[in-house]
């Protein structure tokens, strides 16, 4: 506290807050740009890819990505990493194919149990990185790994067709006339935005990510944050395990081969930094339908699945050196 004290009163705290906040919008900027830049290329070279069907598609495939990115940022906003996203979809897919069939459950318990088995995920990352003390990385390596493998061991590798109406629900139906993923995942990212820029516990998990000395300096419970940030990343992991399961009225842990991939990139793609302590909730969702749009974009032009990958990476790359030289 002395030190804050002393960087207020010598004016450099605020010199410091504003630097910071330039550097949010000027990285916000060039994330809008690209994407719009992005939307008109491919409307011109294709009038299919501007259509409300091609782009509602769009946005509702890109869903479970947004969940999943809103709770891998949080954690990486606070200095950590959570690479077990990926076997915690095929599990969650996996757990609810494996409850549908025992035939002995309603959907919604499935629902409220799957999302349980989330929350159990990040409840182990959280104790075995806060309190035993393993590295983050290698903790999650971890996770992904058994979770990924439980979920085969629970289909037998095997899909399950899942035709239940309050399942689907989560991806295809309306509330109000509006599709619910376009209810969700505006609210969950406002409620995002609110957390990271207008309470004090954003801005003690940017504290955490970005100078984690000066956090306990401060008295702040680094570990006691930690821990809470995996749990919210487990069960947002497993919603978006719900949503995959829901969008294909399938389970199967072949939802989760690769996920993990496609959120970290697009976390990174929205400015926020692997070290911690810098990224915008805003930029994350930008990030999320810049690797939307890339994808639909290249897809519809018949561009081969495997060279999509490879231009993706090399956007991310591309976007993540602009940030790097301009900083």
């Amino acid at each position: 506290m002395v030190l804050l004290d002393k960087l207020n009163s010598s004016g450099n705290l605020k010199m410091i807050i504003k630097s910071i906040s330039l550097e949010k919008i000027s990285t916000t900027l060039i994330l809008f740009f690209v994407l719009i830049s992005l939307f008109i290329v491919f409307s011109l070279l294709s009038p299919h890819f501007r259509s409300y069907n091609n782009i509602f598609r769009m946005l509702i495939n890109s869903a479970a990505i947004a969940v999943a990115a809103l709770g891998l940022s949080l954690v990486m906003f606070g200095g950590g990493i959570d690479l077990s996203i990926g076997g915690n979809v095929a599990l969650t897919s996996s757990f609810v194919a494996y409850l549908y069939t025992l035939e002995v459950f309603s959907i919604n318990t499935i629902i409220l149990l799957s999302l349980i088995v989330g929350l159990i995920i990040g409840l182990i990352n959280g104790i075995l990185i806060t309190k035993v003390g393993i590295n983050a990385i290698i903790c999650t390596l971890g996770t992904m790994a058994a979770t990924t493998g439980l979920g085969f061991v629970l289909t037998e590798g095997r899909s399950v067709l899942i035709r239940e109406e309050n399942l689907l629900f989560l991806s295809r139906g309306t509330l109000g006339g509006i599709a619910f993923p376009f209810v969700l995942i505006p609210s969950l990212y406002l409620g995002g935005y609110l957390l990271m820029n207008k309470s004090q516990v954003g801005r003690k998990i940017y504290m955490m990510g970005s100078n984690p000395k000066a956090a306990v300096f401060s008295s702040l419970k680094i570990k006691k944050y930690s821990f809470v940030l995996y749990i919210f990343c487990g069960i947002f992991a497993a919603y978006s395990g719900l949503l995959f399961t829901s969008r294909s009225a399938v389970g199967m842990p072949q939802h989760g081969l690769g996920f993990e991939l496609e959120v970290i990139g697009a976390v990174i793609l929205g400015g926020t930094a692997l070290e911690g302590g810098k990224g915008t909730v805003g930029g994350v969702l930008l990030g999320v339908l810049i690797m939307a749009v890339i994808f639909n974009g290249l897809t519809i032009l018949g561009v081969d699945y495997y060279y999509v990958q490879i231009i993706r990476g090399a956007l991310i790359i591309l976007i993540v050196a602009t940030y790097e030289i301009r900083t």
